[in-house]
């Protein structure tokens, strides 16, 4: 199974983090019938599957903002930019905090930035700036992001 093919099902299997012994199930794995992923211990904030997709998709934006027409509107291509870096920087931030509510709340702030790079995608491609494919691809990333964004929160908030 690809990371890619990810449904929700499997998503919700990803445990969240450090506190209470809980830990993040790693995906990307061809798994056979019947056999369970792999656990891994959670010791730092690039442990987390979740940051490292959040990584690809700011590595996906930069690629896609230096193109011609949409790297001159600076703001857009800038805005587009800051708002892809804040999902791995809070989920970064909210890890090294000391309180499972704090990584919950910085949790948050990363999905409502999924929802920004949305927005900006859709507002480059009314524009003219961007094509139809490019911004599909990007949109699906920041979508599966945010669903896994989604689910940590809810495990986490379940371990309250």
């Amino acid at each position: 199974m690809t990371s890619d093919q990810l449904n929700n099902q499997s998503i919700s299997r990803l445990a969240t983090n450090k506190f209470g012994g809980l830990y993040l199930l790693l995906t990307g794995q061809r798994l056979k019938q019947g056999q369970g992923m792999e656990k891994k211990p959670i010791k730092t904030f690039e442990d987390l599957y979740v940051w490292t997709r959040a990584i690809e998709l700011v590595q996906q934006v930069y690629l896609l903002t230096q193109g011609d027409k949409l790297s001159q509107d600076l703001g857009l291509c800038d805005q587009l930019r800051r708002a892809s870096i804040s999902i791995s920087t809070n989920i970064a931030v909210g890890f090294e905090r000391y309180s499972r509510r704090e990584y919950i709340n910085f949790l948050k702030i990363a999905k409502g930035s999924t929802a920004a790079v949305r927005s900006l995608l859709k507002v480059a491609l009314e524009v003219g700036y961007i094509e139809q494919a490019e911004c599909e691809e990007l949109y699906n990333s920041a979508v599966k992001l945010s669903r896994m964004l989604a689910i940590q929160i809810q495990a986490l908030n379940k371990s309250l």
